[in-house]
């Protein structure tokens, strides 16, 4: 019987270097394709499943599992883009930005992160750091070892939701990427506004609330344009009845910004 190839080694064969992306492929192709007997499949479940990183939270309150806690003030970088270390955070409450910056200098947001959110996966994969991850508000975070980890998603549960989370990060950055190239600036405004109400949103009714202040600077840095820009697109989707902003929140009316993009978010 011939021993099927490792992953290490298929990367290696490709005789480049390799983006942390597609590391994230390779190893859920071979991981999926070495499934231990037995093990279930969740694919075919009619119903969304908890993320990897609530329930690492549920293990975390139930006490059989334990990180150093740490409560951080806000503009704190937990890593640098380039930094060697493979410790992974989990967030309990408050926003943290992951950013990197153009050759000439410019920021550039790449996303916002929340509660039961896991950060630092490309240092986990690859020992460096792909990104700058800074705090945005008052943080609460958990600080999980790379063989820590490693336990945990080798459980049988935990495992299917590590394929689960790796693959959802793999369509989440396919998709930014096909909105950079086919969308203008304010429609991809408009798909970033609704992924993160209904990633963080609070629901009143039809409402997705996102409490967290993001300032219109930052709303550029994400989709690629100016902050006078962003400032006359959220004029216009006011007066559109699609968003209303509050003293504390961002409110998304979320079936309208959805019908204002029917392709982008059905």
């Amino acid at each position: 019987m011939v021993r099927p190839a490792s992953s290490k080694w298929f990367l290696a064969a490709l005789g480049r270097p390799v983006h942390y992306l597609e590391v994230l492929a390779v190893t859920i192709i071979f991981t999926r394709s070495h499934r231990s007997p037995g093990s279930p499949d969740v694919n075919g479940l009619g119903r969304r499943p908890d993320t990897l990183g609530r329930m690492i939270t549920v293990r975390l309150l139930e006490g059989s599992l334990q990180a150093p806690s740490r409560k951080l003030a806000p503009d704190v970088q937990l890593y640098s883009w380039g930094d060697t270390g493979d410790w992974l955070y989990l967030i309990q409450s408050g926003w943290v930005k992951s950013m990197t910056w153009s050759q000439g200098g410019k920021p550039c947001l790449l996303s916002f992160s929340g509660p039961t959110d896991i950060l630092g996966m490309s240092g986990y994969l690859t020992r460096r750091r792909a990104e700058t991850a800074m705090t945005k508000t008052v943080t609460e975070i958990r600080i999980i070892a790379r063989d820590q980890f490693q336990q945990i998603i080798s459980e049988p549960g935990f495992r299917d939701a590590w394929h689960r989370y790796i693959s959802a990060q793999i369509a989440r950055q396919q998709e930014a990427l096909t909105h950079f190239v086919t969308l203008d600036s304010e429609h991809r405004l408009a798909v970033m506004l609704l992924n993160l109400a209904r990633n963080f949103g609070v629901r009143k009714g039809a409402v997705l609330a996102i409490n967290c202040k993001i300032t219109q600077d930052e709303l550029a840095q994400m989709v690629g344009t100016t902050r006078s820009r962003v400032g006359y697109f959220l004029k216009r989707f006011e007066a559109e009845r699609l968003l209303e902003k509050r003293p504390d929140s961002l409110a998304i009316h979320e079936s309208r910004l959805a019908g204002y993009l029917p392709v982008m978010s059905s």
